[in-house]
């Protein structure tokens, strides 16, 4: 979890990039992304360490957490895979938002 907060720092000398929560602006093959790393990239990995907490997998843009754990509500569910949406844009507006989410799933 070095990377949360630091999305826009290059890895110290000695550290590798967390190929699991990596956001796809992070990857340098993902040619369809243009944004530089940013608030978007931290959500982006938190919603990924939540999905693999709940799922036990790392996320891949594939199966939704429900798929994997019946437990998760419609609401917790719509909040990570909101957080790991491809582009940048289309993710929470910023870390409140995503928060708020996050709480209101599990009221």
């Amino acid at each position: 979890m070095q990377n949360i907060g630091l999305a826009a720092r290059k890895p110290a000398k000695g550290e590798q990039p967390d190929q699991y929560s990596q956001a796809p602006e992070q990857d340098k093959t993902s040619a369809d992304i243009e944004t530089k790393p940013g608030p978007a990239t931290d959500i982006y990995q938190i919603g990924s360490i939540l999905y693999f907490l709940i799922t036990r997998r790392t996320f891949s843009g594939g199966a939704l957490p429900r798929f994997y754990n019946q437990a998760v509500s419609p609401q917790l569910n719509a909040a990570i895979i909101h957080a790991v949406m491809r582009q940048p844009a289309e993710r929470w507006s910023d870390m409140e938002a995503f928060a708020t989410a996050l709480r209101q799933s599990i009221e």
